[in-house]
């Protein structure tokens, strides 16, 4: 195909203009945006400033708020500070927590933490609890880790032993013979702490007179070698007679069909902690996580 010097001339005008117009329509859209990304920033200066530690005080309050409505006739357990008493003999110290009127953690006198070098403390963490269920009310319930007990105090008891008790109380005068008493002892040169539980109303705050306990303990690192640790984190437990145990690394849930005498929390090669029944536990499961600690979760029941 030839094209005469007029065709040219035209086609290099048009692909100037072309040029022109995708230049000029870029310098365009970048002016808009541009102008766009200003009104922007005005608008967002212009915005009201989040203020997040009013936030944080609103999530505190609803939070409060909801426990009161949880805690109905323990509404003024609901909320408080809390407080530690401590008892100790000759291989442990333990602390316990106004808060769930429970242990907050048990220290070794006579073992050392491989990387801080400071005694071992078991069930150290926030996440480990010893609780369960109670009605406050017609259509509420509250778990006893969340609310705040009293009378947190430690008395000498027989041959050696110390008392530790916490008393929750129902604050409304019509259920003032209704509240739940914790006692716990501890021997003389012995790690074994008793806990006995009793409530005046149990029929009003069990379920069909069971309590179902809940029971949390997470196991941090103790020796140099956290993984060859965690491989070797077992729960044991005694079923029906029966021993048995599974590895937290391979196993992170077990089901109990028959009664459970007792539960090995965590063996962590040198460290056990048990849970025992004295009149056995109805068993439910346990599981199990291990990431850089070890966690596990025990639901049962005892029947009152």
């Amino acid at each position: 195909m030839k094209f005469d010097r007029n065709t040219v001339i035209g086609f290099s005008l048009l692909a100037v203009l072309f040029i022109f117009y995708f230049v000029y329509n870029s310098k365009l859209q970048t002016a808009a945006r541009a102008e766009q990304a200003k009104q922007d920033s005005i608008a967002k200066a212009m915005q009201p400033k989040v203020d997040s530690a009013a936030l944080r005080l609103n999530a505190l309050k609803a939070d409060s708020q909801l426990n009161v409505t949880k805690a109905g006739m323990f509404q003024q357990a609901a909320n408080g500070q809390e407080q530690l008493v401590f008892a100790e003999n000759s291989v442990f110290k333990v602390a316990f927590t106004n808060k769930g009127g429970q242990p907050k953690y048990v220290e070794l006198k006579n073992f050392k933490n491989a990387e801080t070098q400071q005694p071992v403390r078991l069930a150290a963490a926030d996440f480990n609890k010893i609780s369960y269920a109670i009605n406050t009310s017609a259509n509420q319930s509250s778990q006893t880790a969340d609310l705040f007990f009293s009378n947190g105090k430690v008395e000498q008891g027989p041959s050696g032993a110390q008392l530790v008790s916490f008393e929750l109380k129902g604050g409304d005068s019509a259920q003032s013979n209704t509240y739940i008493t914790h006692q716990y002892i501890i021997y003389p040169d012995t790690y074994k702490i008793d806990l006995n539980i009793s409530l005046t109303q149990p029929g009003q705050l069990l379920t069909q007179g069971n309590l179902n306990l809940l029971w949390q303990y997470e196991a941090h690192q103790q020796e140099a070698d956290i993984e060859f640790e965690k491989q070797n984190t077992q729960v044991g437990y005694m079923e029906d007679g029966s021993f048995d145990y599974h590895t937290i690394g391979k196993t992170n849930i077990v089901e109990f069909n028959k009664s459970v005498e007792w539960v090995g929390s965590v063996r962590q090669r040198f460290f056990n902690t048990f849970l025992i029944a004295k009149n056995k536990f109805a068993g439910e499961r346990w599981s199990g996580v291990c990431p850089k600690a070890t966690a596990i979760l025990f639901r049962s029941q005892l029947p009152i």
